[in-house]
């Protein structure tokens, strides 16, 4: 039998070893609780960067303006001439200096030029840094587009 004055050592050692667990049990919550705050900033900050992206892209839909579909249909004339011609398609600069823009305005308008399927835009065969564009025979008619420019010429 457990004298009178041990007693209160073995509670108090008991209490001691339960108060251990108990505080280890806290500290793994503690570091359980900053991993999944990190985790949240963490997916908090993909969202962020995810609607930046997004907004990105939304504003480029709405880069068409009537002078960029001028300038589409300005190039499609051309490269009708050039095809009727038998002549291959023009590179960026080429078309610029073709429909009397800047080279930059050119670049601009390449994605709006990759985005209609009239075109088709390529690698240069020779050059890595250069693009090629050409009409997309599939989905364009170049007599049609001669026709209508004539038309449109005589008004």
């Amino acid at each position: 039998m457990a004298s009178p004055a041990s007693a209160p050592t073995s509670e108090f050692f008991q209490l001691q070893v339960a108060l251990n667990s108990l505080r280890e049990e806290i500290d793994g919550l503690r570091t359980e609780n900053k991993d999944l705050w990190n985790t949240l900033e963490a997916v908090q900050k993909d969202i962020a960067y995810d609607r930046k992206r997004i907004s990105k892209l939304e504003l480029r839909g709405n880069l068409i303006t009537s002078t960029t579909k001028e300038h589409l249909e300005h190039l499609k004339l051309i490269l009708a001439k050039r095809a009727k011609a038998g002549q291959a398609g023009l590179t960026v600069a080429q078309a610029a200096k073709s429909m009397q823009i800047s080279k930059p305005r050119m670049k601009q308008l390449l994605h709006a030029i990759k985005l209609d399927d009239h075109f088709i835009v390529g690698q240069h065969p020779k050059r890595a840094n250069a693009f090629v564009i050409e009409l997309n025979k599939e989905t364009t008619d170049v007599d049609r587009i001669l026709s209508d420019s004539r038309k449109s010429a005589k008004r």
